[in-house]
């Protein structure tokens, strides 16, 4: 298989890992290649590849990669906002007011939630839409760090050591 990076090798895992294995129609949508000819179980099997090397990371990498990258409604996701609203809670604390905000910002922003979002977080912790902003931006700034230190070491691990091919 061959992928770009690491992003679109994690988001095909991902969207291998829901289609059955019997059913293969359209995976070059998924982002890999399926021109290689590669049977359903190889294509499964690659995935879960994939999705070993992202468990093996480090915690505040793993959290921040799995819940920027899984699917929108995907319990990974939503763990994972838990796991890094602890890691990023020390990081903005001067910011925002406690960790249950982190998380609610996290879960908004990073699975991209429609409708107004600023206004349902100012509405639940009494606070201006601006400070909502002002703690978005905080805490995207830490996360952000964290997640492209996991693309660094994930594109090390599957692209070196791992044995995938870049397109």
């Amino acid at each position: 298989m061959r992928f770009s990076g690491p992003e679109q090798a994690v988001r095909f895992a991902y969207n291998i890992r829901e289609r059955e294995i019997a059913s293969r129609p359209n995976l070059n949508g998924a982002g890999g290649g399926s021109e290689e000819g590669l049977s359903p179980h190889e294509l499964h099997a690659q995935g879960a590849m994939i999705l070993a090397a992202v468990e093996r990371l480090p915690a505040r990498m793993r959290s921040a990669l799995v819940s920027v990258l899984a699917p929108p409604r995907d319990p990974a996701g939503a763990q994972a906002c838990v796991e890094s609203s602890e890691f990023l809670w020390p990081l903005v604390q001067d910011l925002v007011p406690c960790r249950e905000a982190v998380q609610r910002v996290l879960e908004f922003w990073t699975h991209r939630r429609g409708g107004d979002v600023h206004r349902v977080i100012s509405t639940e912790f009494k606070v201006s839409i601006r400070q909502v902003r002002r703690w978005q931006d905080a805490i995207s700034r830490k996360h952000y760090a964290h997640f492209l230190q996991g693309v660094d070491a994930l594109d090390q691990v599957l692209f070196g050591e791992g044995g995938l091919e870049r397109k």
